[in-house]
């Protein structure tokens, strides 16, 4: 009876020691999925500072030379161009105001139509003007033409006060991704510094306010001083216990991989 016993408890020690060390595995994997995922986003935001800081330089250069708007708009307008063509006029959009922010300058007409708007009053021109022709990125904001969530990349010329913007729209992020393959009954979102969805993709009939809140929910605990981790077993306001695996960009944005605790179990029994 005693040697059936150590038996018993080596066979019970031996398992749960390779259960163990199958979710460890499993952890390591899907840290690696959401980098791969989150790292695909961040591509995105490297060709539209790219293309920004092409564009503001050639606004400056050609302020410098004194030459007339309709001289900086044709040689200015194929670099937007290049941008709206890569990802799609709807999803991005590139403005501006040049010779000292009195001519508005894009290649999307609506834009131009509100050539009297002050932009200089939006907080991301606010901001970038205060990072001495440093690139900054706005928080999510509401679009002014129809109300989309969005976020400004801006960069400002210090010596005249002219600039360029970008507003990049959810679905520009998603073009990234458009091929994403999800683990079963998995959700990735991407989050900007504030924890504002800025693109999700789930398996999940949610609502953007209930998958809003769920990512409230994991960022409350989790460790941005680490580029990457993971939290165990969390039970958000949907009841599903999950693991939440997180990467953290250098910007503040986030990326976020949840996968329901049964799925990994059912990977590691």
């Amino acid at each position: 009876i005693i040697v059936l016993c150590a038996f018993i408890l080596v066979i019970v020690l031996c398992t749960v020691v390779l259960r163990r060390t199958l979710w460890d595995n499993t952890n390591q994997m899907d840290l690696t999925l959401v980098e791969n995922y989150t790292s695909s986003e961040e591509s995105t935001i490297h060709s539209c500072e790219s293309i920004l800081t092409l564009s503001v330089g050639y606004v400056e250069e050609r302020e410098r030379a004194d030459i007339s708007i309709e001289e900086l708009r044709e040689g200015l307008y194929p670099f937007m161009d290049g941008l709206t063509e890569m990802y799609g006029s709807e999803n991005i959009r590139i403005y501006g105001k040049a010779f000292h922010g009195t001519e508005t300058i894009s290649n999307d007409p609506r834009m131009e139509e509100m050539g009297d708007y002050d932009m200089s009053r939006e907080a991301f021109y606010q901001e970038a003007l205060a990072a001495g022709g440093q690139i900054v990125i706005s928080p999510v904001r509401r679009d002014p033409l129809n109300g989309a969530p969005i976020v400004t990349m801006c960069k400002v010329i210090p010596d005249t006060g002219s600039f360029l913007a970008i507003d990049i729209t959810s679905a520009c992020f998603a073009l990234e991704n458009e091929n994403l393959v999800l683990p079963e009954d998995s959700s990735f979102y991407f989050v900007d510094e504030a924890g504002t969805l800025l693109y999700y993709d789930s398996c999940w009939n949610y609502q953007r306010e209930q998958f809003q809140e769920l990512v409230e929910n994991y960022i409350e605990d989790a460790d941005c001083n680490k580029e990457k981790h993971v939290l165990e077993n969390v039970t958000p306001s949907d009841g599903i216990v999950r693991n939440i695996y997180f990467y953290h960009l250098d910007n503040g944005w986030t990326g976020i991989l949840t996968i329901p605790r049964d799925g990994i179990l059912s990977g590691a029994d």
